[in-house]
């Protein structure tokens, strides 16, 4: 869910915002979750050699999706006609916030299930793009078609758990990505 406002600086400039929820991000964890990403970059809380029990970063068999933020500012530049009506050249900040909630690890090395306390976990991704766009705007409807390029960051954390002896010793992961971004986008908005 996103509540979107433009507003008409000059004749030919305009700055649109957004704010809203997030929930479950089903393309990007669709992605995730086939392996087809390898730019993921995966920091345990212990030595690198030992091997994380829990649900992978993106495994929703026992991963529970939490309500989220995200934040947008695009500022435009219209250079064919007068603001907001016509082509556009603009610049993207976004911003998105998941949360998640996985059970813990209980038992020991040789006997254990992923049915303990909750744990908190999320990702951040913040999108810097550059976009080109046509909005055309009619009595009650907007359409806005447009193309952006940029990079994505992206920094999570996640539950983490791993076998010491005949213990469990449970962490945490730190998730780091950067990736090139490309995005194609129609918007259909109503105006009073």
């Amino acid at each position: 869910m996103k509540l979107q406002t433009k507003g008409r600086i000059t004749e030919y400039f305009t700055v649109q915002g957004a704010l809203g929820f997030t929930g479950k991000d089903l393309i990007r964890n669709s992605i995730q979750s086939q392996g087809s990403d390898n730019n993921l970059k995966i920091q345990y809380s212990w030595a690198s050699s030992n091997t994380d029990i829990s649900a992978a970063p993106y495994d929703f068999t026992y991963r529970t999706a939490k309500t989220g933020m995200l934040f947008s500012i695009q500022p435009r530049f219209y250079f064919d006609s007068e603001a907001p009506d016509g082509s556009y050249f603009g610049l993207s900040y976004d911003y998105y916030r998941y949360n998640y909630s996985i059970p813990g690890i209980t038992g020991n090395a040789t006997n254990y299930t992923q049915n303990g306390a909750s744990k908190s976990e999320y990702d951040q991704i913040s999108d810097f793009m550059v976009l080109f766009g046509r909005q055309s705007v009619y009595d009650r409807l907007t359409f806005d078609s447009y193309t952006a390029l940029g990079l994505r960051g992206v920094t999570g954390s996640r539950y983490a758990a791993t076998t010491q002896g005949n213990s469990i010793l449970e962490g945490t992961s730190t998730i780091k990505q950067s990736i090139l971004n490309f995005n194609i986008g129609i918007k259909v908005g109503y105006h009073f």
